[in-house]
This record gives structure tokens, C-alpha cells and sequence, in this order.
């Protein structure tokens, strides 16, 4: 700005050579003329906020790049749109991300950093989106892209998941073009990550009040876990979305309920396909139904300690654990005691007092696994003593061992065409038996057949001596 009147050609005679991109304007004497620092500048600075960067008083051929580069680094620079969002809809299980086999529609939200020029008659184009990606809309475009301002672009963009995808992040790269605010043709380019398909853990936050993932995060990125995060529970999500994930992690924290209505569905169901599922939480499910049926326990009294004892057999044999307050025994609100049922397993033990403070079961009809604490409460102040990290580490690893099943009781029946027929009992938690012949009682043998059921014919056998041995299996 000139603030002694000079006509703008003035000016620009000053600046001719230089071609300058920025506007010249004259006649602002009154508003600078009382700036307080002894008199009138002839040029003032002005950054995109109007606010006042610099003066000169005179000129200086010698000193014009410099002064030229520095009023340019203070007006607004062109349009540079950025990625502020990508909103996925339209797959095939309404999860709003990308899995492997399914055509998702894709809303492109645009972003221009505050101070930057806007931008008009935006185009994009999607050019890459990685070996796994087929791209079937790739164009997409906005009206205005205002300097500090979003835009989200229309239409949706349209892309397909190759069904043997593995788990990736793509990078998806985009051209652009539009029109500036002095009417000049921009173009550039950006990219934007995008995760396809599920980490093998999704983490639960159900009680964000309380800070229960903050700790729970650290220690999974200690352990150097892949996960994916969730914050709330599952009433705003498809009735079987859990299935994505092959283990989850529920924080349940310290409110009431840990598990709604919603969740205890996605939990039931989660854990009778065959997937794990492990519960942390200082308030359990009311329903004793659902606590027998997703983890093989009841809830007792609340426990009197605030101290965990490893189980021997379990993981933590001859371990320890303290709790930290608020959020562990010593606070106004104690965990429960978890009891025992068929088929479940303790691995920490209140100490002292009775009843399980950590338990579950492994069959063929899921893995699950329930802490009746916040993991969050798990202290590290007496060296040696169970950690958050490794409390994780050994129970995620309880729920992925392959449970071993006693062998069936099995005996041989010669039928009157001279066939065998073998039978054996029932072993609860066995999903099939492997049936094995051989001929040697130290050897492995060969595998005949597996069946879901507990008889087995076999065709009369040829001359010599053959055993025959059945496994349970949970898979």
C-alpha cells in the first residue's frame, strides 16, 4: 500500500522489473496516520490478515529481489488443496472401510491451509490407487475451495477391493487443477494413505471417560501390536460387525454397563464363530446367562484385595499383580470375583480371598476371556511384578493356544461282513475326531479320515496287524 497518494504507476515503475504478482494500491493515507512510529512509511507490508509486516521508505535498485521476495512470502500464495477427509459408504457390510472383494464409494474432502488463496472450479482426479485397487470413478470435482476452508467434492468416487487383497495401507495419488483468484490456472498433485482390509486386533473403548485405552495403547504399541481402535460400543454399528477382527480387546472401564444390550449380542455372537474375545472391566454384565455363555463364569462377591496371584498352571504361575487406585480394589467400587464353570480356566486369583480375578474358556466354539478389573488399574510400582504389557502379551496369547482335548475312549466292533466299526465318546469342546490307523503303536500313522461324528466303519482290512487311534479336535 502507498499512503502519500502517489499514483499506482509510481509505484509499479519501482517494481516493473521485478513482474510483480501482488496488487498496488494507493490512497490509504488515512489509515496509517497515526501508526505511532514517527512517520508515514511510503510502502507498507501487509500479510493476508491485514496485518502490518514490514516498510520501506525509499528504493533501492540493489536491495529490489530482497524486498520483492519478502512482501511475496506474506500475501497469500496459491491454492493448495489437501486431503482433510475420505468417507467411505456403499460396501457390501456397511462398515465404511475397505475389505477385501467389496465396491466402496468414496467422498473426497478437501482442505486449503488457511492463508492460501482460494481456489475455483476444482477437478480432481484419482490417477493410482496401489496393485489391489481398481478404480471405476476416478474424476471428481468442487466449486470453491476457500483459503482456511473445506470442500467435499462430488461425485462419489467409485473404487473395488481385489478379493485376494492382503492387509496394506495404498497410497492413493491425485492430480488437480482449478482457477485462482486472479483468474490464473493452478494444478498440482497430493496423496492420501489408505488402509485396506482389518489389523487381526480391534481395541474397544467403551468407557472413554476414563483414560482405560491410553495405557492399553501404549502397551500394545510396546509389544509392537497392530490394532485398530474403536470408541463407543456397538449400537451404531451393522449387528455383526465385530467379524472383521479375529480378537478383540473390550475396555470396558469403570461405568455401567461394560457390555449394553448391543454389545453382549456382537460379543455372543463373535465368540460362537470361532473368534476371541476378551473383556476388561470393573462393572460386569448384569445377565448371569450372558457371563455363562460368552466367558464360563458367574459373578461372586466383590473381591477384598487389591492384589492378583498367578494360577499355577497358567501363564502367571508364581506371579503377581498389583492394582493401582482409583480403578482397582482399594477405590469405592470394588471388581468382582468371577466363579468358576465347566469348562473355564483361572489365570490370576485374588490374593487373598477367593474367587478368579481373571478367567475364561478355549473350545471349539470360541475363545473368551474376562478381567473383572480395569486394565488400566494394573500397577508397575513393585519391580518384577505383572505389567500391563505383560498381562497382554500372555493372555492374548492364552486365547490363540490350541487347546488340548483328552482322548476318547474308543472301542472296535468286527462286523459280520468282516468291517470294522469304531466308536468313542463324546468330548465336550471337540469340534471333530481325526480318526489314524498304523502299525506300530510309537508311530505317528496315517490319518483316515475326520468326521464330526463318533462312529467310523472302515472296510474289512487286508492280512497283517493294524491299531487304529482317535483324536478330539477344537477346529
Amino acid at each position: 500500500m502507498d499512503v502519500d497518494n502517489r499514483p499506482a504507476s509510481g509505484l509499479n515503475n519501482h517494481w516493473a522489473h521485478d513482474n510483480p504478482t501482488f496488487p498496488v494500491l494507493t490512497g490509504a493515507a488515512g489509515i496509517f496516520g497515526a501508526w505511532g512510529t514517527g512517520y508515514i512509511p511510503h510502502t507498507t507490508i501487509l500479510d493476508p490478515q491485514g496485518v502490518v509486516r514490514g516498510n520501506w521508505v525509499g528504493w533501492s535498485s540493489s536491495a529490489g529481489n530482497a524486498m520483492h521476495s519478502v512482501i511475496q512470502a506474506w500475501l497469500p500464495a496459491p491454492a493448495e488443496p489437501e486431503v482433510a477427509a475420505l468417507h467411505f459408504s456403499g460396501d457390501a457390510n456397511n462398515d465404511a472401510h475397505p475389505d477385501p472383494g467389496e465396491l466402496l464409494q468414496l467422498e473426497l474432502v478437501l482442505a486449503n491451509p488457511a492463508g492460501l488463496q482460494g481456489a475455483q472450479n476444482l477437478s480432481c482426479n484419482l490417477e493410482t490407487a496401489g496393485p489391489w485397487l481398481t478404480v471405476t470413478q476416478a474424476q471428481t470435482f468442487a466449486d470453491q475451495l476457500p483459503g482456511g476452508g473445506q470442500t467435499a467434492c462430488a461425485p462419489l468416487l467409485v473404487l473395488q477391493v481385489d478379493p485376494a487383497s492382503p492387509r496394506h495401507t495404498a497410497q492413493l495419488q491425485f492430480s488437480w487443477s482449478a482457477t485462482g483468484a486472479q483468474g490464473e490456472a493452478l494444478s498440482g498433485s497430493f496423496s492420501a494413505p489408505l488402509d485396506v482390509a482389518r489389523h487381526p486386533l480391534l481395541v474397544v473403548d467403551r468407557d472413554p471417560a476414563y483414560d482405560e485405552a491410553g495405557p492399553v495403547i501404549a502397551a500394545l504399541d510396546q509389544l509392537g501390536l497392530a490394532y485398530d481402535l474403536w470408541t463407543g460400543g456397538c449400537a451404531d454399528q451393522p449387528s455383526d460387525s465385530l467379524k472383521s477382527w479375529n480378537t478383540v480387546l473390550w475396555l470396558g472401564g469403570r461405568q455401567f454397563p461394560a457390555l449394553d444390550e448391543a454389545d453382549l449380542f456382537q460379543a455372543r455372537l463373535h465368540v460362537s464363530q470361532g473368534r476371541r474375545f476378551f473383556l476388561s472391566a470393573q462393572h460386569l454384565p448384569s445377565a448371569a446367562a450372558d457371563l455363562a455363555e460368552i466367558f464360563a463364569i458367574q459373578e461372586g462377591a466383590f473381591a477384598p484385595g487389591p492384589i492378583l496371584s498367578g494360577v499355577p498352571g497358567s501363564p502367571f504361575e508364581n506371579g503377581f499383580c498389583q492394582l493401582n487406585t482409583p480403578g482397582g480394589a482399594q477405590n469405592s467400587i470394588h471388581p468382582n470375583e468371577l466363579l468358576l464353570l465347566e469348562g473355564a480356566e483361572s489365570l490370576f486369583d485374588w490374593a487373598p480371598g477367593p474367587g478368579a480375578a481373571l478367567a475364561g474358556r478355549r473350545d471349539a466354539t470360541g475363545r473368551a476371556l474376562c478381567a473383572a478389573f480395569p486394565l488400566e488399574a494394573v500397577g508397575t510400582q513393585i519391580e518384577g511384578w505383572v505389567t500391563i504389557p505383560e498381562l497382554l502379551s500372555e493372555c492374548l496369547a492364552w486365547l490363540d493356544q490350541p487347546q488340548e482335548l483328552p482322548a476318547p475312549h474308543l472301542e472296535i466292533q468286527r462286523l459280520a461282513d468282516g468291517s470294522l466299526r469304531l466308536q468313542w465318546n463324546s468330548i465336550p469342546g471337540a469340534a471333530g475326531y481325526h480318526v489314524w490307523t498304523g502299525t506300530h503303536p510309537f508311530q505317528v500313522g496315517s490319518l483316515l479320515d475326520t468326521t464330526p461324528d463318533t462312529t467310523y466303519t472302515l472296510p474289512a482290512p487286508s492280512a497283517g496287524m493294524a491299531g487304529y487311534r482317535v483324536e478330539a479336535s477344537i477346529d
